[in-house]
């Protein structure tokens, strides 16, 4: 074993004098063999230090003080199972590796570089920390590896900061620190193998990180302070990222190709993320992750003002976006089965848009003060599964300049599968005639399941239409100054229900239109739609409602049933119904109501009932086995 001690600006000579701090300094090893060591010592600026080691078992440890420096270290080994000793009363080189390559700068170390290249089973380290004025001046360190089980570990401190590490081989490590940052800095890893885990930490202002890893079981954590940007990009197997972002503007972008990719919990080196995923705290923040993998998740948390986060996701992924501030923005794109996308957001105007392309679970609240927009879309070429809306939006302010509606709410559902349901609940807090608007609309196979529309607030507007479903009840809730409900049930071989209820207090009108429809869909054998039910509720004056069935069977069991029941003054209710055993049942309670019930078919029956003056009712049936009964209240 060969060990060489360097000091001073000698190349050769041992324990020499410590030269001036602003001596230039000029050192050079070039070693070849098996378990060789070399130290080099260095005070002052302008210096430059070069190691290289040829064989393996080597370590080279290198120290600068002062500005302008320059360190070099170039080591090629096999990956051999070392032997060499440990340099008696020192940990600096690790007995397990075969080369271990060690920099660092201090002081006042601007414009100072250090330059590590390693081949084999290694380890380095660069160090560069500034103080006083001078501290905060440029610093580089580069590390490049190739081999197995490399580690790169790298410290910072000072201003305009860069640090670069490349490895390629297997079971590789990266740690990059930078510290009191000063201006722009940058770190950057790029890592090629299996195994492969990297750790870029910065605090300041203005830096920026970027990881590239490419392999199998990659990890990847990155915690910034300050004015940051940061760029995770991860292809191969079972990777995570997970990004932590506190200051102003903000920037995050996460892309993973391969299987089972995580956004949150790497849990790598030092303290666990403990399934961060990407979290910014500041204002004008954005984040945009992609994954294109099976079963993988993604976490967004932001905290400020005007952020914006954008997922797309490929397989069966979960996804979770919590927005807390103003200006927020969400958009979530996910095609696979078993998708599950949660947003809550509370901003000024709050906007979410998720788009799953083979059914899923959806879940949306949004707390805003002038208006939140909420657009879910479930649209599948082939009927693959069910799929699940739930929409909660809370409004406490005035409304959108732009629309004066509250809260907007659209959700498609097409071609998913048997249990699809949708419930929206809307409430407009503020005083005005901001409006609450829900449409939903019904495909495809969207079947066996029930829709729930609740709306409280000033003009609320609720549109549902259901086409070639089966068997999904529609239940409309509003409560404000002037409520719109339309329903349209196209359905074919099962039953439907729609069920309005509006409450009015503020002396406006209430409108209900009900539509159901089967007309057998071209089959060879037209089929009703059986058990088809119908009920208009209105608790106020100058109210409409208007109920129209229509269907066919060749056996009669029950089809229609419609029932409008009125509260208030000036009330219209008109029910027509074509098919076979129907019934409509009319009360109407008020002054100047007008009913007109038309039925068409066998078995019908209809009850009216009116009280007080001015009502009118017209009851038409064609078709045998009718009953008609109209009681009418006078003055």
């Amino acid at each position: 074993m060969k060990k060489l001690l360097l000091a001073g600006a000698s190349t050769l000579a041992l324990f020499t004098a410590a030269p001036a701090f602003a001596q230039s300094n000029t050192s050079t090893v070039d070693q070849s063999g098996h378990g060789q060591q070399a130290i080099v010592d260095q005070t002052g600026s302008t210096g430059a230090s070069t190691v290289t080691q040829r064989g393996f078992d080597n370590g080279a440890a290198v120290e600068q003080a002062g500005a302008r420096n320059k360190v070099t270290i170039d080591q090629t080994g096999a990956d051999v199972p070392p032997s060499a000793p440990a340099i008696p009363g020192t940990t600096r080189f690790d007995s397990t590796k075969s080369n271990i390559a060690e920099a660092s700068q201090a002081f006042e170390v601007e414009d100072s570089k250090i330059d590590i290249k390693q081949t084999g089973n290694n380890l380095a380290q660069s160090t560069q920390r500034g103080y006083g004025a001078l501290g905060s001046a440029n610093q580089n360190a580069k590390v490049t590896q190739d081999g197995n089980g490399n580690r790169v570990m790298t410290d910072q401190r000072g201003g305009n900061l860069n640090v670069t590490a490349n490895q390629f081989g297997d079971n590789n490590s990266a740690f990059m620190n930078q510290d009191h940052v000063v201006l722009n800095s940058d770190s950057t890893i790029n890592q090629t193998g299996n195994g492969n885990y990297a750790d870029s930490i910065q605090s300041g202002d203005g830096g920026f990180s970027t990881i590239d890893q490419l392999g199998n079981l990659n990890k990847a954590e990155l915690l910034q302070t300050g004015d940051n940007d940061s760029d995770i990009d991860q292809t191969g197997n079972l990777n995570e990222a997970t990004v932590s972002q506190a200051g102003a503007r903000n920037t995050s972008a996460i892309t993973q190709n391969g299987n089972n990719n995580a956004a949150g919990d790497a849990g790598g080196q030092g303290v666990p993320s403990a399934v961060v995923g990407v979290f910014q705290s500041g204002n004008a923040n954005g984040s945009v992750i992609t994954q294109n993998t099976s079963g993988g998740d993604a976490l967004v948390s932001q905290t400020g003002d005007r952020n914006t986060s954008g997922i797309n996701q490929t397989g069966a992924s979960d996804a979770k976006v919590t927005q807390a501030g103003s200006d927020n923005a969400s958009s979530i794109i996910q095609s696979g089965l078993d998708a599950e996308a949660t947003v809550t957001q509370n901003g000024t105007n709050s906007i979410s848009n998720i788009n799953q392309v083979s059914g899923g679970i959806v879940t949306v609240t949004q707390t805003g003060v002038t208006g939140s927009t909420s657009n879910v879309t479930t649209e599948s070429s082939a009927n693959l599964g069910p799929n699940t809306v739930d929409v909660t939006q809370s409004d406490t302010g005035v409304g959108s300049a732009l629309t004066s509606q509250a809260n907007v709410s659209d959700v498609v559902q097409d071609n998913v599968n048997l249990g699809s349901s949708a419930t929206v609940t809307q409430t407009h807090n503020a005083a005005g005639a901001a409006r609450n608007y829900s449409n939903i609309r019904q495909g495809r196979n969207a079947s066996n399941g029930d829709v729930v529309v609740s709306q409280t607030g000033g003009d609320n507007i609720s549109n549902y239409k259901s086409t070639t479903a089966t068997d999904n009840n529609a239940t409309i809730a509003q409560t404000g100054r002037n409520n719109r409900s339309d329903v349209q049930q196209d359905f074919q071989n099962g039953g439907a229900v729609a069920n309005v209820t509006q409450n009015n207090a503020g002396g406006a009108n209430n409108n209900v239109f009900i539509d159901q429809i089967s007309a057998g869909f071209s089959t060879p054998t037209p089929q009703f739609a059986l058990g088809a039910s119908a009920s208009a509720t209105q608790n106020g004056s100058g109210n409409t409602s208007t109920i129209s069935q229509t269907g066919y069977a060749d056996t009669m069991t029950e089809a229609n049933f419609a029932s409008s029941n009125q509260l208030g003054d000036n009330n219209l209710s008109t029910i027509l119904q074509m098919g076979v055993d129907n019934s409509a049942t009319l009360s109407q309670t008020g002054t100047g109501n007008d009913s007109l019930i038309n039925q068409g078919g066998n078995g019908n029956s209809a009850l009216v009932t009116q009280t007080s003056s001015g009502n009118v009712s017209t009851v038409l049936q064609p078709g045998s086995g009718n009953t008609a009964t109209v009681t009418q209240g006078g003055l």
